[in-house]
């Protein structure tokens, strides 16, 4: 049974009837330990702050136009992104997905050898993303 929003939600006594309402196999029904390490639990770290986000994205666009205004052939700063964001897309971040999930699944036989395969994956990404970025600016 899943709880109901109601106008009382998020209330001590609400909280208090839907864990009384919880079934065995409810989620509910169990609660998370404050002892156990949040990487166990499935938790991610907290998420960066507004502020650097907002810093974060300040870089890339400032970067972006500068290197768009600077560098007089813009096929140059088309052929050094898509370098860097073609093997990022291709490469890394599947491996790195692919890690993070398999390193959740550790009863799993064969979890450890999935985990680095993608770890495999997401190095060889790199050295591809870096290796045609490299190649792209030996050539100008």
């Amino acid at each position: 049974m899943w709880p109901s929003i109601s106008p009382r939600a998020g209330t001590a006594s609400a909280a208090a009837e839907d864990d009384a309402q919880a079934s065995p196999r409810s989620p509910l029904a169990t609660p998370l330990s404050e002892e156990a390490p949040a990487a166990e639990l499935g938790r991610l770290a907290e998420p960066p702050s507004e502020g650097t986000r907002r810093l974060e994205v300040l870089t890339i666009v400032t970067a972006a136009t500068a290197a768009g205004v600077l560098v007089p052939n813009i096929s140059i700063v088309f052929s050094v992104t898509g370098g860097l964001c073609g093997g990022a897309l291709t490469f890394v971040f599947p491996g790195l997905f692919f890690a993070r999930v398999q390193s959740r699944s550790r009863d799993q036989p064969g979890a450890v050898w999935k985990r680095l395969l993608g770890h495999a994956v997401f190095w060889f990404g790199i050295v591809v993303s870096l290796g045609t970025t490299g190649i792209t600016v030996l050539q100008l």
